[in-house]
C-alpha cells in the first residue's frame, strides 16, 4: 500500500467532530463568552453601524446567485449583514440569532428599509428547529456564525432545513480575532478550527462541496479613538482595569488617520471559506 492510500485511510478515519470539539477548547480563552447571547447583545450596535457593502458580502452574494422565488434561512443572521441586502432579492426571509439585540437591531432597518418579507425568529443552534418552527427553505445561509460544539449536529440541521442548497462561511486561517490586541492585555491568542475541518466533516458526511475563499479588506475603519476603544472593550469581553489600562496604550501606539478614518498601524487581512454544497443534482 503506498504512502499516499495510507494518508488517505488515515484522514478518513479521524473522528472530524472530536477535532473540532478539541480545537474549540484550545482556542483563546474568551472563546466560550462568544456562544454566550450577552456577548452578542453587547455587540449588537457595532456590528448595526458595520452593516454595508464590503468585498466579503458582495462575494458572498455573487456566489450564492439569490432567484426572486426563494425562502431563505439567515441562521446566525446578526444584524442583517446578508439578510437585509437579501431581502430585495428574494421572496421571503427568515432570519434567526439568538441574540434579542441583534434582532432588534435588524428590525429597525428591516423597517427602515420598508422590506416587508424579512421575519426574525429568536433561537439558536442549540435549540430544538422543529419546536421553533423554522421550517424547510429553499436555501438556507450561515455566514461567521459557526461557534458551535457539535459541529456535526449543526451541518445536518443546516442541511435538513434546506431544499436547494446550503452557503456558509468558516474562517481560513486565523480567524477574525485580533491577536495583537488580546496579547497587549495579557490574554492567550490560540487558533482555533477553521474550514477544513468543516469540508473535511462534510465528505465523511457524504456531501461533496465546493470552495470559494473570500479575503476581507485590510483594516476596519474606525470614526475616532472613542469608538475604537468601544469596539475593542466589547470584543475582548471582561476587560479588568489593568487590562483595560493596556488596551487603550495599544490603540493609541497603533491608531492612524487615513483619509478621514482612523485604522490600526497593524492589522491582518481576514480570510473566509464559503463551503457551498446543492442538493438533488
Amino acid at each position: 500500500m503506498s504512502a499516499s492510500t495510507n494518508a488517505t485511510l488515515a484522514a478518513e478515519a479521524l473522528d472530524w467532530n472530536l477535532l473540532w470539539r478539541e480545537a474549540m477548547a484550545r482556542k483563546d480563552e474568551a472563546a466560550d463568552t462568544r456562544t454566550r447571547s450577552e456577548y452578542w447583545d453587547r455587540r449588537a450596535p457595532s456590528f448595526a453601524s458595520r452593516c454595508h457593502e464590503t468585498p466579503y458580502t458582495r462575494t458572498f452574494l455573487d456566489v450564492l446567485g439569490a432567484e426572486p422565488h426563494w425562502s431563505v434561512l439567515d441562521v446566525g443572521c446578526g444584524a442583517g449583514t446578508l439578510a437585509i441586502p437579501l431581502g430585495s432579492r428574494v421572496q421571503s426571509i427568515t432570519a434567526m440569532d439568538f441574540s434579542e439585540a441583534m434582532l432588534e437591531q435588524l428590525v429597525l432597518r428591516r423597517d427602515e428599509l420598508g422590506l416587508s418579507n424579512i421575519r426574525t425568529l429568536h433561537g439558536g443552534w442549540d435549540d430544538d428547529w422543529d419546536a421553533l418552527g423554522v421550517g424547510a427553505h429553499d436555501v438556507v445561509i450561515a455566514s461567521r456564525s459557526l461557534m458551535v460544539g457539535d459541529l456535526e449536529t449543526a451541518l445536518r440541521k443546516l442541511d435538513r432545513a434546506s431544499r436547494l442548497g446550503v452557503y456558509l462561511t468558516a474562517p481560513a486561517g486565523y480567524g477574525p480575532s485580533d491577536r495583537r490586541a488580546l496579547e497587549a492585555v495579557g490574554r492567550p491568542s490560540r487558533k482555533g478550527p477553521d474550514y477544513i475541518y468543516v469540508y473535511n466533516l462534510l465528505y465523511q458526511m457524504g456531501i461533496f462541496a465546493n470552495i470559494t475563499l473570500i479575503r476581507s479588506e485590510e483594516g476596519r475603519p474606525f470614526a475616532g479613538p472613542d469608538e475604537a476603544l468601544g469596539f475593542y472593550r466589547t470584543l475582548i469581553d471582561g476587560l479588568s482595569p489593568e487590562e483595560d489600562q493596556r488596551l487603550q496604550a495599544y490603540l493609541q501606539r497603533e491608531l492612524r488617520l487615513r483619509d478621514g478614518k482612523w485604522y490600526l498601524r497593524h492589522q491582518d487581512a481576514i480570510q473566509w471559506a464559503l463551503i457551498w454544497w446543492r442538493k438533488n443534482g
